[in-house]
């Protein structure tokens, strides 16, 4: 408003007019506005601020517009103080893209031109460059090793640019750390944050990643240690807080413990969230009690408590990596139930435990009627696809398998997945039904799982 007044009063507007203008409406309004504006600043031979091209560099950072960051960027003068925002703001968006190779270009420059990194700079150089082989493969002393290179190089920066370790550059550290599985260095680092930050011990996420990092390397008693510090602390536990420790008590096959677990959260006032279930039922799978496995499920069911195919498949892969065939008809039944959809994982996990124990016609049919599953719950729905469909499972046509791949491609990954087990239960010479309820697996599983529940 005030600039057009300006204007109105023959008032023109002088470079600081300008960019205190940019600065104002950048923020809310984007990048365009500004670029806009710097066009009007050239016509009327004007020469921006390092102020005006950074406060556009950061917008354009905010919208992940990489390029057009970084040119404004290379337009601001090497000497101006406040080079190290726009830096930030562009490493902080390559973080969150998972692009470190760009950030890698961007921190050489900042090094070329002698900008001063300050404690922002290092929490996201922590985030970008300590990942490794995680999530892509699992870790392993190779790739242990470079992280550890990585953290050192970066400490050493740290420590050249007079930069000492905040909670948000130890909190990222210790991630990474966890991430790769090194246990050692990673409790040198939460005893570090401890010592530093007494007035404010590291929260309960930062605790729960060190947790799970112990429990994933198997090393149970230091959990257990950790667990109980975090007590002694007053860290506030947490839902995934116990889920962490009944998985641990799973490894160890303690299920005394769980149950203590279990009831400490009760005491605490946490109610069971699936998380909760799928870990304690896994105590039982390792200690191989069926029942209390089939009496979990049934009081999940009871409970209301909203399940994904992604728990139920957990379930199933403890379940046939023991050869219990039982456990694993009951999980199939008891989604069938609740009406979750299973995925290619299910079909895999269920196939594959009655191939293993040679049941191969059984297992066969059992992956027929979990494709149709696949397809839809509801028979009325499945007869619609039947007709669009079924040439896709018979037809000789040697492109077929091409046509079906392009339904991979819509996004509809799951209808694919079913279609190929169609075609290749018809190319084993199997009868396709599009009746799944009609099948006697289906019908014996059902009956299975009713006479299971009558007895728990």
């Amino acid at each position: 408003m005030f600039y057009f007044q300006m204007y109105d009063l023959g008032i023109k507007p002088t470079v600081r007019t300008y960019d205190a203008f940019i600065k104002a409406i950048v923020p809310k309004k984007g990048p365009e506005y500004g670029i806009e504006m710097v066009k009007q600043m050239v016509k009327r031979r004007l020469s921006p601020c390092n102020s005006t091209f950074a406060a556009i560099s950061i917008s354009c950072s905010k919208v992940f517009d990489l390029d057009l960051a970084e040119a404004f960027l290379d337009q601001i003068h090497k000497n101006y103080k406040k080079l190290i925002d726009p830096c930030n703001a562009l490493l902080s968006a390559c973080n969150a893209l998972e692009n470190p190779e760009r950030a890698l270009q961007i921190f050489s420059k900042m090094k070329y031109l002698n900008v001063k990194l300050n404690g922002k700079t290092y929490e996201l150089l922590f985030n970008l460059f300590c990942r490794v082989n995680v999530p892509y493969e699992d870790a392993n002393i190779f790739s242990q090793d470079i992280l550890k290179q990585r953290v050192r190089e970066i400490e050493f920066d740290m420590i050249r640019n007079g930069v000492k370790h905040s909670s948000y550059t130890l909190e990222n550290l210790i991630r990474a750390l966890a991430s790769e599985g090194i246990i050692d260095e990673l409790l040198q680092y939460l005893s570090l944050a401890e010592k530093l930050f007494t007035d404010a011990y590291p929260g309960t996420l930062t605790y729960n990643i060190v947790l799970h990092a112990f429990v994933k390397a198997k090393e149970n008693n230091t959990a257990i240690q950790l667990f109980k510090k975090m007590r002694s602390y007053e860290i506030p536990l947490d839902a995934a807080t116990y889920s962490i420790m009944l998985f641990s008590c799973s490894i160890s096959n303690s299920p005394k413990s769980a149950y203590s677990l279990m009831s400490l959260m009760f005491r605490n006032g946490f109610l069971p969230t699936s998380c909760i279930y799928s870990n304690l039922i896994k105590v039982h799978i390792a200690d191989e009690n069926f029942n209390e496995v089939l009496k979990l499920l049934k009081q999940l069911c009871e409970d209301k408590i909203e399940a994904e195919v992604v728990f139920f498949n957990t379930i199933l892969e403890e379940a046939s990596d023991k050869a219990f065939i039982d456990v694993v008809e009951f999980v199939i039944e008891c989604m069938h139930r609740e009406k979750v959809q299973p995925d290619p994982t299910t079909c895999h996990l269920v196939f594959a435990t009655y191939l293993d124990q040679e049941l191969f016609s059984t297992g066969m049919e059992a992956l027929q009627v979990l494709s149709m599953r696949m397809i839809s719950e509801d028979n009325d729905s499945l007869q619609e696809k039947k007709s669009v469909y079924e040439h896709l499972i018979h037809s000789e046509d040697p492109n077929i398998e091409l046509k079906i791949c392009e339904i991979f491609n819509t996004g509809d990954e799951n209808l694919a997945a079913a279609l190929w087990n169609l075609r290749w239960c018809a190319i084993a010479g199997d009868n396709i039904s599009w009746f799944p309820k009609e099948s006697p697996w289906a019908k014996r599983v059902s009956i299975f799982y009713d006479s299971c529940k009558g007895r728990i």
